[in-house]
């Protein structure tokens, strides 16, 4: 999906509207099945690629070892289908750990928003993948324009994976009154809203879906008439269906200006 001609003058502060009505999909457009998850869906479109791994230590190593043991790590995924991976993170000791426990080469420590790393500034990556990354941001747009002033010159494309704020789950969840969230999160994003910080950041959005963020299996439908909670899924996997919009992640593609 793209955003339509219209658009553009909003997301680049040139047009001014409270009420702008965007436009998502086109008529007959080829959407994304939204069963096959995110990971399945990096994988697909890194497979031989060669890719910048931001966030790659995933809540820590004790997280990325589970992870690992389950063949669930995406940082392993990636390693395994990519030409080459490089994997970054803040995170000290999860680096540690990658390197010296697992073994892993090409991680390194380092916020890519204010540090430079030679190793992966000498060359051309074709992908920098920041899978949900930006929500956890203070200021994601002070990120992405320190990202792309350092990088932006050895990367072809950047791709972003966030929480979207349309969800079908977060629709359900405040019809009850509550709100469920990982409370490492700042932000939920709409594709208007991460559009506009990756604008303001320096990068020009090219394509977005939305997508499930884990594999789902249909529920049977038989038995849905009898658990309620079958029921409840048969409703979730028929409304992300039908409506695009409604399911867990946004994913966006985006290049350097």
């Amino acid at each position: 999906m793209r955003f339509f001609a219209e658009v553009l003058p909003y997301l680049r502060g040139e047009s001014f509207s409270d009420n702008l009505r965007i436009p998502f999909f086109e008529e007959r457009e080829p959407l994304l099945p939204w069963w096959i998850g995110r990971a399945a869906y990096l994988e697909k479109v890194l497979a031989g690629r060669s890719v910048i791994h931001v966030g790659c230590v995933d809540h820590g190593p004790e997280n990325a070892a589970a992870r690992m043991a389950k063949d669930a790590w995406l940082h392993q995924k990636l390693a395994r289908i990519a030409s080459t991976c490089a994997g970054v993170d803040i995170d000290a000791q999860g680096i540690k750990y990658l390197a010296e426990t697992l073994g892993l080469s090409q991680v390194y420590c380092a916020d890519l928003a204010a540090e430079d790393v030679p190793a992966l500034q000498n060359r051309h990556w074709d992908v920098l993948l920041l899978g949900e990354v930006i929500e956890h941001l203070d200021d994601p747009v002070a990120f992405l324009t320190g990202v792309r002033r350092r990088y932006g010159g050895c990367i072809g494309s950047l791709l972003a994976t966030v929480p979207n704020a349309f969800a079908w789950d977060n629709l359900r969840y405040a019809l009850r009154g509550e709100e469920r969230i990982n409370t490492d999160h700042r932000y939920w994003f709409t594709p208007y809203t991460l559009a506009k910080v990756l604008i303001r950041a320096g990068f020009t959005p090219k394509a977005f879906h939305f997508m499930s963020l884990l594999p789902v299996r249909r529920p049977p439908i038989w038995k849905s008439f009898y658990r309620r909670r079958k029921a409840e899924k048969l409703i979730a996997f028929w409304m992300q269906d039908r409506y695009p919009a409604l399911r867990k992640t946004l994913v966006m593609w985006a290049v350097p200006q």
